[in-house]
């Protein structure tokens, strides 16, 4: 499985999200992450990034604790890249 592959289910993720499809985005999104981590991609920007976008995920949904642990688990992840 390729890095390209998950930057794909992370966007599917985006759209999902922005037609309210909750369920789906948090799919696509876990797939995403899934991949990332087997293959060692836990410490790029795109990991960070897909990180913060299940904390979008969450904070659409008004779960805002959940939603604070992706975006600091995120921002460890990219404050690498400041």
């Amino acid at each position: 499985q390729s890095l390209e592959l998950a930057l794909e289910l992370s966007t599917l993720g985006c759209i999902h999200r922005d037609l309210e499809q909750w369920a789906e985005a948090l799919t696509a999104y876990l797939e995403a992450k899934g991949i990332m981590e087997d293959n060692g991609w836990t410490a790029t920007e795109e990991y960070g990034e897909l990180l913060s976008s299940l904390g979008r995920l969450e904070m659409d949904q008004k779960r805002y604790e959940q939603a604070m642990e992706w975006y600091s688990k995120s921002e460890a992840v990219l404050s690498n890249f400041k």
